[in-house]
């Protein structure tokens, strides 16, 4: 039994930076915690392309990742970006080391909207870095300090992050980890207006996703003043007319300001949309190593995975219009071509993209003379592609799965797309002027606001409820009182179960603390409950 608990949690962890000291200290602390010896790999980054960088990362399969943004910061936000859209790596945790300096603001947007799920700051007490990572990992079998743990009635304002897609008169469209369940207004902070907007969900989604974030929403605007029209009793509705009014005005100045917006946009030629999404699964990751690592920088959108998903959910994500496939095991290939036909079928609803599998090795590939003139009569170039009898694909009844003889390369991949282009995005034209951000616009990062009731807290994490609900290992910014810290919505532990008063409530390990803060949230716990009440009550 011992022997299967020291088999738990991770094995190997790769670390991105240049503090070698630290970042072995890091390790031996976590390596006591954990009970275990961590295999260790340090990454050497500077002068090498960020495509090899991710070679070498999938060539160590490690368990954690760590990015030391202490000394680099461009460089590993590209590669964090790149990693955490990538599957099966956007699996792994990923974790940022910074400094505590007050220009980090900026740093820690650029972090959290790369897809980091902690951020650590290299404090001399090492255990505030290494007990995080340990809680995430395998809190149940480890060795922690005992830690005080306080029951609260307090509430913490939470600021969640969201990724602003593009914007029109009618709506905005934004992606974000939170599972929004109300129907009531929002209050979400963005560069986008200058005046104060509030915003109510029109649908959600889970498909057609750009960026690391699992849900999608669309939001329409809405003035200030219409919460307290809505909060207007029976008895006071004889006053409504000054609040419809109120509102009307502040519509006024919402719709302006976003015009100026939509208008500066487009003089500085800034809206790109990429309306054409393709799926490029490629188990050898060639294009990687052909480095052509800046595939973001083409008319359309290149999502590069290494393997497809068990329940090939990354189909439904990016929804893309062609899928290219490249085979090198026909293992693998018997499982995930299926599997990604099995999905558009399910979607259904005209979802029908084009699946071109480079299969280099064609000696079970057949031609079929009706099925020729089929692509003939479709405008396709039947002589460099035929449609694949293999692995029973053809049974499901997909006839857009068709196979290439050609050399995969990303040379190939880009002639195809220009190729069938114009066909593909027939009917995709918008029914309104809209504004597209890119990733590096400040217009694309946003925060909805929020409050959780927190339970229960300690030093290292707290128990909170909340009708926001995050998937595990989302990042949220945070306030309680005047601690500013950063929270991770991991498993609830069931050494704390005894403590857990009911299943709606969830468990946060608490990061993003410096110094200052973590003495500011230290002198909180332990502050007398008559001394909270007190300061409530002023």
């Amino acid at each position: 039994m011992a022997d299967e608990e020291e088999d738990k949690g991770p094995k190997s962890i790769v670390y991105f930076g240049k503090d070698e000291k630290y970042f072995e200290q890091y390790c031996r602390s976590l390596d006591g915690i954990l009970r275990t010896k961590l295999q260790r790999y340090i990454i050497e980054y500077e002068g090498v392309e960020p495509s090899k960088l991710v070679l070498e990362v999938v060539d160590k399969k490690p368990d954690l990742i760590i990015l030391d943004f202490s000394k680099d910061r461009q460089t590993l936000v590209k590669v964090s970006f790149f990693l955490s859209r990538m599957y099966p790596l956007m699996k792994i945790p990923f974790i940022g080391f910074l400094t505590a300096l007050k220009e980090n603001t900026d740093l820690i947007d650029q972090m959290v909207y790369s897809g980091v799920n902690f951020l650590l700051y290299k404090l001399p007490e090492i255990e505030f870095s290494s007990v995080p990572t340990a809680l995430m990992f395998n809190p149940d079998n480890s060795k922690f300090p005992d830690f005080y743990v306080k029951e609260t009635k307090d509430i913490a304002a939470i600021f969640i992050p969201m990724r602003v897609g593009y914007i029109n008169q009618e709506k905005i469209h934004v992606e974000s980890s939170a599972d929004i369940l109300t129907e009531d207004l929002l209050k979400i902070k963005t560069s986008i207006f200058n005046v104060p907007v509030y915003f109510k969900k029109i649908n959600r989604g889970v498909s057609n996703l750009y960026y690391h974030f699992p849900f999608n929403y669309d939001f329409d605007f809405h003035a200030p003043s219409e919460i307290k029209l809505m909060e207007l009793t029976e008895e006071n509705q004889n006053v409504a007319y000054l609040y419809e009014a109120e509102i009307e005005e502040q519509m006024k100045k919402i719709v302006e300001n976003l015009e100026s917006v939509m208008e500066k946009t487009v003089d500085n030629d800034k809206s790109r949309p990429k309306k054409l999404r393709v799926l490029l699964i490629d188990h050898e990751l060639r294009t990687l190593h052909e480095g052509k690592e800046q595939i973001d920088e083409f008319s359309f959108s290149i999502r590069l995975h290494q393997y497809l998903d068990p329940r090939a959910r990354l189909v439904e994500e990016v929804l893309p219009k062609i899928i290219f496939y490249f085979l090198k095991d026909p293992h693998i290939g018997k499982r995930e071509i299926p599997a990604m036909v099995s999905k558009i079928q399910e979607i259904g609803e005209g979802f029908d993209p084009v699946i071109i599998v480079f299969d280099e090795q064609d000696a079970y590939i057949k031609m079929q003379n009706d099925q020729k003139q089929k692509l003939i009569e479709e405008g396709q170039d039947a002589e460099s592609i035929i449609v694949a009898n293999r692995y029973e694909c053809s049974e499901a009844g997909y006839s857009k799965l068709i196979t290439t003889k050609a050399k995969f390369t990303f040379d190939t991949l880009v002639t195809m797309i220009d190729r069938y282009k114009e066909k593909l995005l027939e009917g995709t034209a918008d029914e309104n002027f809209t504004v597209y951000f890119s990733k590096k616009d400040k217009e694309s990062f946003a925060y909805m606001e929020d409050q959780w009731r927190i339970k229960k807290i300690s030093e290292p994490f707290l128990i909170f409820e909340s009708e926001t609900r995050l998937p595990l290992y989302s990042l949220v910014k945070a306030k309680l009182g005047d601690v500013i810290m950063v929270l991770t919505i991991a498993p609830f532990p069931s050494s704390y179960e005894s403590i857990r008063e009911s299943k709606s409530e969830q468990f946060a390990i608490i990061n993003g603390i410096d110094e200052m803060q973590q003495a500011k949230l230290r002198l909180h716990i332990h502050k007398p409950e008559k001394e909270d009440v007190k300061e409530k009550n002023k």
